[in-house]
């Protein structure tokens, strides 16, 4: 087995991979108004994707998980997945209240986590934590769908997918919410 506390590793080295590139996933969706911007976008965007998952998959095979990795993973995963949508919202197909509201659950619950994992111990990963990770990757493939066909009535389909986004994202903060609740009850 590896050290736990070693920093430098391929997963750890992938997750700061992630954070370097939303930038660019950013710049391209948001400001590159051509039709290749977008699909250099949103392809980027897949990649960064595939990654999170790769490095999961190699921490655990390799027996690489560090206490570093446990941070820079999560938090990869939300500056991504916040590039990403900010840019979609500069289009105007949704309002900024349910960019708010993804944003302020995760802020809330990731100091939480924080301030749960000193006092007591690792706040596990709920059930609808992971639906709302799967929610929000499933909501940006449609949303790429959507914008790369130019399918009609584009704007509804992106602010009803954002709209269902945004509630799973709440009730996901709800449950961890009540779970912290209740085990500081016990």
């Amino acid at each position: 087995m590896k050290n736990k506390n070693d920093v430098i590793n391929l997963p750890n080295i992938l997750s700061i991979s992630r954070v370097v590139a939303s930038p660019v996933v950013f710049f391209l969706l948001a400001y590159g108004r051509h039709y290749l911007f977008l699909i250099l976008g949103i392809g980027l965007f897949f990649f960064i994707e595939f990654t999170d998952i790769l490095d999961g998959w190699i921490a655990r095979r390799r027996k690489e998980v560090t206490e570093v990795g446990k941070i820079i993973d999560p938090m990869a995963d939300k500056i991504v997945t916040f590039s990403y949508f900010f840019a979609i919202l500069i289009y105007g197909f949704y309002p900024f209240w349910m960019l708010y509201l993804i944003f302020f659950r995760e802020l809330a619950i990731t100091l939480l986590r924080m301030v749960y994992s000193k006092k007591v111990k690792t706040l596990p990963a709920l059930f609808s934590g992971k639906l709302k990770h799967n929610v929000q990757a499933a909501g940006a493939f449609i949303i790429a769908i959507v914008m790369l066909l130019k399918i009609p009535s584009m704007g509804k389909w992106i602010f009803y997918t954002m709209l269902v986004i945004t509630i799973i994202t709440l009730l996901s903060g709800i449950e961890y919410l009540i779970y912290i609740l209740r085990s500081h009850d016990e």
